[in-house]
């Protein structure tokens, strides 16, 4: 392990001492103690003097503001049962605990820090000396060090390239340095457990993290998760506590899914470890239905590009003749789930979110349709591959009889499309009662700025107004 001291008053007693304690036998994964971490993957330490502010606050900030999204969007579905009321109100700890912590995690200056692009880890002796007034150094040496390797650790073998999760990493760093202090008998651990245990950010789950691997025993739950980390994870996964024993919960991962084949082109879906019910699908041809699961509320892209898959279910068209949505499917995005505007749904009777009227899927909570939205209160859907549009109570507004259909405008016209046999389009303009007020003849349509329709016949152009009523030139301009 190579140090470089750029500190005057820092001695070579004190760099004497780095070095024995990172020395000193501890096993964690294929390593056996934090100098072979830090040579085997080549990482230089340098005492640095001055300060450094953390850079954390933009990432803890957007991550309030997932947290404060998800409460919302949750709360707009809740039902009376106790299991989704148990999801809002950890969705309403997490925005606590990230507004309680925001201040010491940002605005902290830090005694530490690991840079993989440089692979060093830098330790502010200046901090550390301010901290404890001229006490202690060799103290929040020691455990500095041992914290940022936890760091090193955790990029080791390219893993480094998983995202960062804020919130699970430091928590583990912390456990992993009390970790250490306590396997090598050091006497600085106690000060460093009393340290973290006060603390109101998230580093305090790491000293309740040691407590429940001191309880456990040696292959405790929390050290095995520990030496396997980093695990995929959504950035801003959150640890929380469990309610009935006062554990910690460490969200779980598993491997990368086998890479399908779309289209030709092989895409590597990045599913299992972040999301609690992994999106699938599975198309059955003899019956024509395309069958959806788990949370497809959000497809995640790797930083290098590396696994990706399209976040719309555009992958099976007008060969479907139903949809089904199993007791796990979520989304936040009707956008994304295209095919259940293209045929009959059909939805568990154990979903917690969604329910079917008339094979039209609606959220439980108010009955209103889960469809894109054409207009207030109104959506279109597709029937045996003709498009029409249905009200807030499912409700027929528009029947099924047109190859396209468009958003309604502010006076309540929506243009629509015949196609015909040589494949040529005719255009017209029906009003939210389904009557066509500009019948289905015209070969172009377009809109102005001010809101006229334009439709084209023959060469020739008509003005409508906004109500579908025909203007003369003078008027159109």
């Amino acid at each position: 392990m190579d140090i470089v001291n750029k500190v005057s008053w820092i001695t070579d007693r004190d760099i004497d001492l780095l070095k024995a304690n990172a020395s000193l036998p501890f096993s964690l994964g294929n390593f056996s103690s934090l100098d072979d971490i830090l040579t085997k993957l080549n990482v230089e330490v340098v005492i640095e003097p001055g300060t450094a502010e953390t850079p954390d606050s933009h990432r803890v900030e957007s991550i309030l503001e997932h947290w404060k999204k998800e409460a919302e969007r949750l709360k707009m579905r809740l039902e009376s049962d106790s299991d989704s009321d148990e999801r809002y109100q950890e969705f309403i700890r997490n925005i606590e605990e990230l507004n309680q912590g925001l201040i010491n995690d940002t605005k902290n200056i830090t005694l530490g820090m690991y840079g993989e692009k440089e692979k060093v880890i830098k330790l502010y002796s200046d901090v550390m000396r301010k901290k404890d007034k001229g006490h202690r150094v060799d103290e929040l040496l020691v455990s500095t060090l041992a914290h940022e390797t936890m760091h090193v650790y955790f990029s080791r073998n390219g893993l480094g390239k998983y995202p960062f999760v804020h919130f699970v990493e430091e928590p583990l760093a912390v456990f992993g340095m009390l970790l250490f202090l306590h396997e090598t008998g050091s006497g600085y651990y106690q000060w460093a457990y009393d340290d973290v245990k006060g603390k109101r950010n998230c580093y305090r789950y790491g000293a309740m993290l040691m407590d429940q691997h001191l309880k456990e025993g040696a292959d405790s739950s929390a050290r095995l998760y520990l030496e396997r980390y980093p695990i995929r994870l959504k950035p801003y996964t959150m640890l929380s506590v469990d309610k009935s024993d006062g554990t910690v919960r460490l969200p779980q991962g598993n491997a990368i899914a086998s890479p399908i084949i779309v289209d030709g082109q092989r895409l590597h879906p990045c599913w299992e470890s972040v999301h609690e019910y992994s999106p699938r699908y599975y198309y059955d041809k003899c019956s024509g239905t395309l069958c959806l699961d788990g949370d497809w509320g959000e497809m995640r892209i790797d930083d290098e590009g590396g696994f990706v898959i399209e976040s719309r279910i555009e992958l099976f068209s007008y060969s479907m003749k139903r949809v089904y949505l199993g007791a796990h499917f979520d989304t936040d995005d009707v956008c994304r789930v295209y095919p259940i505007r293209l045929c009959p749904v059909y939805v568990s009777p154990r979903n917690k979110y969604f329910a079917e009227i008339n094979n039209i899927p609606v959220y439980k909570n108010n009955n209103k349709p889960f469809l894109h939205s054409c207009g207030k209160g109104l959506y279109d859907i597709c029937r045996n591959g003709k498009w029409g549009v249905i009200d807030e109570n499912c409700n027929q507004v528009i029947l099924c009889k047109y190859d396209g259909i468009g958003p309604f405008s502010k006076n309540g016209l929506i243009g629509v499309s015949v196609k015909l046999e040589d494949g040529r389009l005719l255009y017209g303009l029906a009003d939210k009662q389904g009557v066509e007020r500009v019948p289905v003849a015209y070969e172009s349509l377009s809109r102005t700025a001010k809101g006229i329709w334009i439709l084209g016949k023959d060469g020739d152009e008509y003005a409508f107004d906004r109500f579908g009523k025909p203007i003369n030139a003078a008027q159109k301009e």
